[in-house]
C-alpha cells in the first residue's frame, strides 16, 4: 500500500576551485514503504582545499536501500608532451580521468576533455577537444606555432551531454 522513497538522483560538479561550507547531497527519499537508494555525486575540482562542507549520498530512511556513491575523479596528463619541439612540429599527449587512488576510471566513455596552452604566446593547433574511451583521451598531431617554451595547462573536463558521470 505504501510506495518506496525515491532515489537520490545524480549530481555532476566540475569546477576550477570549490570553496565554502555548504552541503552537497544526493540522498534517497524516505517513506513508510521503504527508503530510496542514495544517488551519485561526481565532483571534479582542480582545488577543493577551500571546501569545508559535507558531501553525502546516503540511503533514505524506512527500508533497506543501499547508499549511493561519491566519486572525486581527478584529471591528469598521463603521457606528457615533449619538453621542447620545433615550431610547427607535431607532438602528442594523453589525458586520463582517475580516481583518488590514481587508477584510471576505465568505465568512463563519456567525459570530454579540452586542452589549451598554459604559457607561451603561440597558438596550439590540432584537435583540442576529445571524448575519452576507457577513461583516456589521446591527443595526436598537435603543433605549436612559435619556437618558444610552451606548457600545456591542466585539461578541462566538460559534463557529458546526458549529465551522467
Amino acid at each position: 500500500q505504501f510506495g518506496g522513497g525515491g532515489s537520490g538522483g545524480s549530481i555532476w560538479i566540475a569546477a576550477g576551485a570549490l570553496t565554502g561550507a555548504g552541503t552537497i547531497s544526493a540522498n534517497g527519499g524516505r517513506s513508510l514503504g521503504g527508503g530510496g537508494g542514495g544517488g551519485r555525486i561526481a565532483l571534479t575540482a582542480e582545488n577543493s582545499s577551500g571546501y569545508a562542507g559535507q558531501i553525502t549520498a546516503s540511503a533514505g530512511a524506512g527500508g533497506s536501500a543501499a547508499a549511493g556513491t561519491i566519486v572525486k575523479p581527478r584529471l591528469v596528463i598521463a603521457v606528457q608532451p615533449p619538453a621542447s619541439v620545433a615550431a610547427g612540429a607535431a607532438f602528442s599527449l594523453q589525458v586520463a580521468v582517475q580516481d583518488e587512488d590514481g587508477t584510471t576510471i576505465t568505465s568512463d566513455n563519456a567525459s570530454v576533455f579540452t586542452i589549451a596552452r598554459a604559457t607561451g604566446t603561440g597558438t596550439l593547433q590540432g584537435t583540442l577537444t576529445k571524448t575519452v574511451s576507457a577513461g583516456v583521451a589521446g591527443f595526436t598531431g598537435l603543433s605549436y606555432t612559435k619556437a618558444e617554451g610552451c606548457r600545456s595547462g591542466m585539461p578541462s573536463l566538460q559534463a557529458p551531454a546526458d549529465d551522467t558521470p
